[in-house]
């Protein structure tokens, strides 16, 4: 169930949450960040927000610019046309990942859309392939039709589960990958620990890894592959010297707003409120719509910092409920939120590993705001946020600010940012593909190492301009086209 992923968050049960932590962040006033990552078949898609945007058409011609050749929007886009599968819309198409434009019809969007218009930003039926500024509901990762009706579409169910029993690939549960097995240069598979007992995984072709902008460096790095001197200084010995292993960390940074309202449109905590997601859960169970089918951000849209910007370069988010502090704040109150982030963040930075032990987290350090345009552009994008969340629609509410930035200067808003900003889950590039200098090459070759690929969202060079889930399935066939075509 969609609604589900509320259970994901701390202090909820997190079943399926690895609940990392980055080290304190300076610029977001040594506050330690939030890093839920998905622990379960189909990784991250198991909790995301299932939000499905392939991106700026930019984003990737930007990648084939930068030496990542086969990978401009010309090569990619019928990637993208292939896996979407949409069974409710005129644009149907034959893909595994089962794409909804939404289960839950909320009157709260309508507002949203109405008040972006006030304040000169127009209206679009979906934000795919938008290049433009405009505000646009969300499409989402979600079964439409069928049995599965309403249900969450993760990678495991898009490409594993309709798989017939005798080509179903082997799934090792609750089993945890400490370091490849390396023989004469070549990775022959891995070692893995499962109940205190350590067992080998044999590789007959090659080995490929998909553990995330996280976990690819850490193993990589435990298995002697990273940078030669922090390997060194831990004890690990290095089998191939690779500085970009760990590097060249991106994120989204988002800043919310939030208000209390007492308006049925909104969800909310309050009696009435609870009592409503009560009947809503129980109706989803039998029709799959609903707010049950909502993770409760079903619009948003594209905005640019400023008029100099050809593209946009700020990503709205709206929230017909209070989503404060990733919804580990909460509010006895109906009302809802908007947060808004950078496109294309110019900060950098590292994911290492402390020690040998797989069990132990790496170091996460994203290095928030270190590149000032990000904390101007983010000021920008709360500014633009605020005129339309201040706009009569929402101001008929008469809605009570928890927080919001009316009356501050650019020095206190500022401060804001650095108080309430936290990621947007959507960390990528730390084992970037490109040129010579870049630990991947073009199709997705560990350089160095014979016979291991790397397929997630590590291999971005640079981060799309959008959530990263649609971009990570893409990374994923684009793959298992390049081992195909070797066989």
């Amino acid at each position: 169930m969609p609604f589900g992923n509320v259970l994901q968050v701390p202090p909820m049960p997190g079943l399926n949450n690895w609940c990392l932590q980055t080290v304190s962040q300076n610029q977001l006033g040594d506050r330690v960040g939030y890093q839920p990552r998905g622990k379960g078949v189909g990784g991250s898609s198991l909790i995301n927000g299932m939000i499905y945007l392939r991106g700026r058409s930019q984003d990737y011609d930007s990648w084939q610019q930068s030496g990542c050749e086969g990978w401009g929007w010309d090569s990619v886009a019928p990637i993208f046309e292939g896996l979407e599968g949409r069974l409710q819309t005129d644009d149907a198409r034959e893909g595994r990942l089962a794409i909804s434009s939404g289960l839950s019809n909320s009157e709260g969007d309508k507002l949203f859309f109405k008040a972006a218009r006030e304040c000169g930003i127009p209206s679009f039926e979906n934000g795919q392939e938008l290049d433009e500024t405009g505000a646009f509901p969300f499409e989402f990762a979600q079964f439409s039709a069928g049995s599965k009706l309403g249900q969450r579409c993760s990678s495991a169910s898009a490409f594993l589960d309709h798989l017939p029993r005798e080509k179903h690939p082997k799934v090792f549960l609750e089993t945890h990958v400490d370091r490849l097995i390396l023989e004469d240069g070549r990775a022959v598979g891995a070692y893995c620990r499962h109940g205190g007992e350590e067992f080998q995984l044999r590789a007959n072709v090659q080995v490929v890894l998909s553990a995330g902008a996280f976990g690819t460096p850490a193993i990589l790095q435990r298995s002697g592959l990273g940078p030669g001197p922090l390997l060194n200084s831990i004890g690990i010995e290095t089998k191939c010297n690779l500085p970009g292993v760990g590097t060249n960390l991106q994120d989204h940074l988002q800043c919310g707003l939030h208000y209390r309202c007492n308006d049925t449109r909104f969800i909310g905590l309050n009696v009435g409120g609870v009592f409503e997601l009560a009947k809503a859960l129980a109706s989803w169970r039998k029709t799959g719509r609903g707010w049950g089918s909502s993770t409760f951000t079903q619009s948003g849209g594209y905005l640019r910092s400023s008029e100099e910007k050809s593209l946009p370069d700020l990503q709205l988010h709206f929230f017909s409920g209070i989503v404060q502090d990733h919804g580990r704040k909460l509010h006895m109150s109906r009302g809802y939120s908007a947060h808004v982030y950078v496109l294309d963040p110019e900060s950098r930075g590292t994911v290492n590993i402390s020690c040998a032990d797989p069990f132990v987290p790496p170091t996460i350090d994203p290095q928030y705001l270190t590149n000032p345009t990000d904390l101007r552009r983010t000021q920008l994008g709360l500014k633009k946020l605020q005129q339309i969340l201040n706009a009569a629609p929402f101001q008929e509410l008469e809605p009570k600010a928890i927080a919001d930035i009316n009356g501050l200067n650019d020095e206190q808003i500022e401060d804001f940012i650095r108080q309430n900003a936290d990621t947007a889950y959507h960390p990528v590039g730390t084992c970037r593909m490109g040129g010579d200098d870049a630990p991947v090459d073009p199709v997705l070759r560990l350089r160095g190492v014979e016979g291991l690929r790397v397929a997630d969202a590590s291999i971005m060079p640079s981060i799309v301009g959008a959530n990263t889930n649609a971009a990570s399935i893409m990374i994923g066939i684009r793959a298992a086209q390049f081992i195909l075509s070797e066989m």
